[in-house]
């Protein structure tokens, strides 16, 4: 740019860059002079709703999100599958349907392919894994992984039972996360399901099994309660506090964006919900990156890394000492963050 000069004014000068720019114009010696201003200038995804989504990049709140536009130059979810178990994917929907695994199950009847019983299911999809850079609507956390719909009504009826039912179907065939943004009535169907997959799925390794914590301002749902072996999140709202209505208990793992969150909806539209449902899908996105980047990884050490690599946030002292570092029963080990852990996921 030889016709071109760059000027800095001192911090403490004793003008703007927007007066001097204008004087130097002024002058009639140069065709065109301008200020430069800091901004971010990183473009996340060619997906014109992105930057609504808050929770992927907060421009408001700078550091209140799960750091994805760096982890997405390291992986993006390829390989891994999510099981949605909740009610049903819309497997039509513009941005899902690319990412929409082949084998889908519905607990109702005990059949493929899965329903669609609400918006609930869709929406949670979404968030998890929304192709990205299709130019239409949002982009999920794991934008290339695959979806697996596990369906259910959700309506209290036979539950427990179908719910079981649809966690043994899906770490049997094949889920490597297990995303439920639901709760339900302890009972041993679903103990013993939840053992299963974390046990013997991923061929022995375990699946990673992600769990709302819960809406009630008290103590976290079951079977966000069960065990350290189910992954409890918490629902944060834009500026890093928790909403009002998160559950928070022992068993609470890390937390995520949840509140006012866009996604997907069927009927190929998008709108917002809050909830710790929504907190959820974030968390099984971030593991399915870690286990592109490792899929040797047990389901034990990828709690580890997202643990280990949580943002301390909050007004909570987070001044108990678990397992894998401080915690708190609001936040857990923290905010999820995608970022750090994909780079500090082990190769080998």
């Amino acid at each position: 740019m030889p016709l071109w000069y760059t000027l800095r004014i001192l911090e403490h000068g004793c003008c703007n860059p927007v007066d001097v720019a204008n004087r130097i114009y002024e002058t009639g010696s140069f065709s065109a002079s301008f200020p430069s201003f800091s901004m971010d200038a990183m473009e996340i995804s060619y997906d014109p709703e992105v930057y609504l989504q808050w929770g992927l990049y907060n421009s408001q709140y700078e550091g209140y999100d799960i750091s994805l536009s760096q982890a997405w130059n390291y992986a993006t979810g390829r390989g891994i599958k999510i099981a949605i178990i909740d009610q049903g994917i819309d497997f039509t929907h513009q941005d899902l349907a690319a990412n929409v695994y082949s084998l889908s199950y519905d607990t109702e009847t005990g059949t493929s392919p899965s329903q669609v019983y609400g918006n609930h299911g869709t929406h949670c999809a979404g968030i998890a894994a929304a192709v990205r850079n299709n130019g239409i609507q949002i982009a999920g956390v794991a934008p290339d992984a695959k979806l697996m719909s596990v369906s259910n009504m959700l309506d209290g009826v036979n539950t427990e039972k179908e719910l079981a039912d649809g966690i043994n179907w899906a770490w049997s065939n094949g889920a490597d996360v297990i995303s439920c943004s639901w709760r339900c009535t302890q009972n041993e169907m679903m103990d013993n399901a939840i053992d299963s997959a974390v046990k013997k799925g991923r061929e022995g390794k375990g699946c990673i099994f992600v769990k709302s914590a819960g809406n009630t301002s008290g103590a976290i749902s079951y079977p966000g309660d069960y065990g350290p072996q189910v992954l409890a999140v918490a629902n944060m709202k834009n500026n890093g506090t928790l909403h009002y209505s998160s559950s928070y208990g022992e068993n609470m793992f890390v937390t995520a964006p949840g509140t006012g969150i866009l996604s997907t909806i069927p009927g190929n539209q998008t709108g917002y919900m809050t909830g710790t449902s929504m907190a959820c899908p974030h968390v099984a996105g971030v593991a399915a990156l870690i286990l592109e980047r490792n899929p040797r990884l047990t389901a034990v050490k990828v709690r580890e890394i997202m643990a280990r690599n949580a943002k301390k946030i909050g007004s909570y002292s987070y001044s108990t000492n678990k397992v894998y570092g401080s915690w708190n029963e609001h936040y857990g080990y923290g905010l999820v963050d995608a970022y750090n852990s994909v780079v500090n996921t082990p190769r080998n």
